[in-house]
């Protein structure tokens, strides 16, 4: 089943939709069963577990929150073993005393959050919904636990996946800590080439101190997302994809800051999270499973393309360093309002080195304002000298990449 269908089928059930609170249970009977095997062998019998793990499922999908922007399994999975565990210490045939059971479980609960999200820091009472809030307390253990790290080796690099306020990731940021930023949405809905929700403006901070990504192991493949929901040839043909792809990744490695790339996405690797070892079904019970190792995709000349071009581009960026540690000045118009004109970016340096893209994510030509000074510019993948005037024709699916130094 299909996120998009999970949704639906979610916000029925939160509607009060007992049918669809029913399908959406067996639906996932694989993803229930997958926790339940880590609780055998406690004294308990499996039936029982598992329908603990459906009483544990039903409070999820009650609780889900659909504008999140998360997959629902992660938010599930934790509340399908935490109803297994508090039967477990509760009624389980050990009985302690409930003051070492809550202490236990708090320490179990800070252990399981430290695991995920550097938020877990909290020592302020919360749910999910105000974990996220600014935390002054929080920002000082962080920073002290950053200095230890720096004093034991000062070359260290720190990184959080913190996910708070605003505020409080850019006091982080000022410290010299790195932050992840999720931009695996966006990317993906330019992928499938749909404009709506597809700005890449979130990327971009002036000090580069997040790391940016289109995907990891954590979320959909871009790839994939254009084999089942892409607009039009998007979902049909795979050179059109790479190239939608190849323009994708132009508006990610030419802006500055840190960036992380995910296995085979530079092949337009397009089997989901979801899928089992073989790629043969995709379900949400093989989300953790091994995934297709595609080492042919290598000798794929379509997908060799986008290969090179994630090399040129990073060449790029190792040539120019200047251009991508914070003193160069980034202007560039890749908001979802910016599609059907064409987005653009131009990128200058303190020594008069600049980059300028342009790029047309629709599936027709257009005609893109250039971001930077009219003149001569180095087509950067042909290595040809061009004279750029104030409009450029970008094919459908396309992008050009100039450089001035």
């Amino acid at each position: 089943m299909s996120t998009a269908e999970t949704f639906a089928l979610l916000e029925a059930a939160q509607s009060g939709d007992e049918e669809a609170g029913e399908r959406v249970l067996r639906e996932n009977t694989g993803l229930i069963w997958s926790v339940v095997r880590r609780y055998n062998g406690r004294g308990v019998e499996t039936e029982d577990l598992y329908q603990l793990g459906c009483i544990g499922f039903l409070k999820a999908v009650k609780g889900f929150d659909l504008t999140y922007g998360t997959q629902f399994s992660t938010y599930a999975v934790p509340k399908i073993a935490g109803e297994i565990r508090r039967f477990l210490r509760d009624d389980g045939a050990i009985k302690v005393s409930r003051t070492l059971r809550e202490r236990s479980q708090s320490i179990y609960s800070a252990r399981e959050k430290l695991r995920d999200l550097t938020k877990g820091f909290t020592q302020t009472a919360s749910t999910e919904a105000t974990a996220s809030n600014y935390d002054a307390a929080r920002i000082a253990i962080l920073k002290d636990y950053h200095s230890a790290v720096k004093a034991a080796k000062s070359d260290a690099l720190v990184i959080f996946e913190h996910f708070c306020e605003k505020k409080e990731e850019q006091e982080l940021a000022a410290e010299g800590i790195y932050l992840w930023r999720n931009m695996n949405n966006a990317y993906c809905q330019s992928a499938m080439g749909w404009k709506e929700n597809s700005g890449f403006d979130g990327l971009y901070e002036s000090t580069p101190s997040w790391v940016g990504f289109m995907e990891s192991h954590d979320e959909e493949r871009m790839g994939y997302k254009q084999t089942q929901w892409g607009n039009g040839v998007l979902q049909t043909d795979l050179p059109t994809r790479i190239r939608q792809l190849a323009a994708n990744a132009a508006f990610f490695f030419t802006v500055p800051g840190p960036k992380m790339i995910w296995q085979f996405g530079e092949l337009g690797y397009d089997f989901s999270i979801n899928s089992n070892e073989t790629g043969t079904a995709v379900s949400e019970e093989y989300r953790t499973s091994r995934k297709p190792i595609r080492w042919d995709y290598y000798e794929n000349a379509t997908r060799k393309e986008l290969f090179e071009i994630y090399s040129q581009l990073i060449d790029l960026r190792n040539e120019k360093p200047s251009l991508f540690e914070g003193n160069a000045t980034l202007t560039w118009r890749a908001g979802a309002s910016d599609w059907d004109q064409g987005r653009s970016l131009y990128l200058s340096g303190i020594t008069g080195e600049a980059i300028a893209v342009v790029g047309n994510f629709s599936n027709t030509d257009a005609d893109v304002t250039f971001p930077g000074p009219i003149g001569e510019w180095r087509n950067y993948f042909t290595g040809q000298n061009e004279t750029v005037t104030e409009k450029v024709t970008v094919p459908a699916n396309h992008f050009i990449l100039y450089t001035r130094f």
